[in-house]
């Protein structure tokens, strides 16, 4: 029973993560796995970045818990950014394409995540002998995490674009801070008043994950529809240019580059 219940964990908690890398064409070009390390590293630095900044900015002793743990987390938004940003923008993720390139560090952030947050309670599953709720709690909520990733990495992209107005970012931008701020916003409402307890150990835990996926969902929908829209509008922008040019070639003159 303890390795049924090893390996129940682990397929539902690192099992979608592998499907989708299988299933999209991340699996099928060379170098994304590079890509994909490139990323998990970036999460790891990112919490250990974050671990010293708490450390060194946060007091000793907190009379205000909500305002501390307020900071805490909007120094993890801004780790997440930065940290995506980076890899985003580093010049081995740049040879890839678009979709490659999200895929891949959305995949490899949504991965390190889950090795980090989920590793320690798949191994002391392994140690039970009867089964219990919370690790079935948490591969779900690790999935519903690497959707969450997956989109936040999105929004970063969109947001940071080349050569686009400021204003386009701003869409982008209210629907990351959404999903930082949403697991938050719903432990403080929904488990916050609730005893002490573990994760699976009262229906304020199930009810949270279930608004957590939901909101993450449908955020995941609207940026993929804002997604598709823009890399729409830049097929068509980039055809007209070389319809331009093709013109050009027959007598016309080219037009100025920007």
């Amino acid at each position: 029973m303890t390795l049924l219940h090893f390996f129940a964990s682990s397929v539902c908690c690192f099992g979608p993560i592998y499907a989708v890398y299988k299933a999209t064409e991340v699996s099928e070009q060379a170098g994304t796995l590079v890509l994909v390390a490139l990323s998990s590293a970036s999460y790891l630095c990112a919490q250990l970045l974050r671990s010293l900044v708490v450390a060194s900015l946060a007091p000793a002793t907190c009379h205000l818990y909500f305002v501390c743990e307020t900071f805490t987390q909007i120094l993890w938004g801004v780790m997440k950014i930065m940290g995506l940003y980076f890899v985003i923008h580093h010049r081995t993720a740049l040879s890839f394409d678009a979709d490659s390139r999200v895929l891949s560090i959305g995949l490899g952030w949504s991965f390190a995540h889950s090795l980090f947050t989920n590793l320690l309670p798949i191994l002391s599953s392994a140690r039970t002998v009867a089964f219990h709720w919370k690790f079935l709690y948490g591969a779900l909520s690790a999935n519903v995490s690497s959707v969450s990733l997956l989109t936040l990495t999105a929004l970063v992209f969109l947001a940071t674009r080349r050569k686009q107005p400021r204003a386009a970012a701003t869409t982008p931008g209210i629907l990351a801070a959404v999903l930082l701020l949403l697991p938050f916003v719903t432990s403080r409402i929904i488990v916050g008043g609730t005893p002490s307890t573990g994760p699976a150990e009262s229906p304020a835990w199930w009810i949270q994950l279930v608004l957590h996926a939901a909101v993450s969902a449908s955020v995941a929908l609207f940026t993929w529809q804002l997604y598709r829209s823009r890399a729409a509008k830049g097929t068509s922008s980039q055809s007209a240019s070389t319809s331009q040019q093709q013109g050009g070639g027959n007598g016309s003159t080219y037009p100025k580059r920007e």
